[in-house]
């Protein structure tokens, strides 16, 4: 059970016999919304990332440089094989930078351009 500001969510599936449990004015039986918070099934998704922001200021226009790796443990159906698989990844990288600046006093201010691979 999971309780946030006086609500209660109920996290264990009710009764066989359609009886609800309830303890609370404000409290969730079952989630009709499908969300859980431990999905059946689910694993480890890992997210890394890093990189470079250099900030703009009066003489200098502001670049951002960063690059990740994912990677998903869950199992998924292959679309290609129809065998049930694990381990999909994806890598990118990123890039920002100032073309132009529209305000000497604001210099974040202006033209951007970005790319991603």
């Amino acid at each position: 059970m999971f309780e946030f500001a006086g609500l209660r969510i109920l996290t264990s599936k009710p009764p066989r016999s359609g009886a609800s449990i309830q303890r609370g004015t404000a409290e969730v039986a079952r989630n009709h919304t499908g969300f859980r918070f431990t999905p059946r099934g689910d694993k480890l998704v890992l997210i890394n990332e890093g990189g470079y922001l250099r900030a703009a200021s009066g003489d200098a226009h502001e670049a951002w440089f960063r690059a990740g790796a994912i990677y998903n443990t869950t199992p998924y159906r292959n679309e290609t094989t129809g065998l049930l698989a694990s381990g999909n990844y994806c890598a990118y990288a990123l890039m920002d930078y100032q073309l132009l600046k529209s305000n000497r006093e604001h210099p974040k201010q202006g033209l951007y351009a970005g790319d991603r691979s």
